[in-house]
């Protein structure tokens, strides 16, 4: 399996501040008929800051669904680092370059957005 593969997305709703859902093409698992797999993100104000939540569709199997969970884990890991690197003064151009622009702009907005109605 190659270590990178072209992404292909649609956006099904984008709803700033507090939702973001695509639809991903898993066209990339050898053997397996392309399929499409489900994604929301949702973003809440709480008291102590903004509860994140990502839920997706299961994949074709266990151990590929676990490899998606580790998968998201690892994106958010890599977020919580940008965050923090953007709190420190980071631009958002720096940002959008690690994690796509209309992600990040997203997410930036919805924060923001968030962050002042908590």
């Amino acid at each position: 399996m190659p270590l990178t593969s072209e992404c292909k997305v649609t956006y099904t709703e984008v709803s700033p501040p507090s939702r973001l859902a695509y639809k991903t093409l898993a066209d990339f698992v050898p053997g397996v008929a392309p399929y499409e797999v489900a994604t929301v993100v949702e973003l809440k104000a709480t008291t102590d800051g903004v509860k994140f939540t990502i839920t997706f569709d299961a994949m074709h199997d266990d151990v590929w669904t676990e490899r998606a969970r580790a998968g998201h884990e690892s994106q958010m890991r890599k977020l919580d680092a940008l965050l923090a690197a953007q709190a420190r003064g980071c631009t958002l151009e720096a940002l959008a370059a690690s994690v796509g622009a209309v992600v990040a702009g997203f997410i930036v907005t919805a924060l923001a957005s968030t962050a002042a109605d908590a």
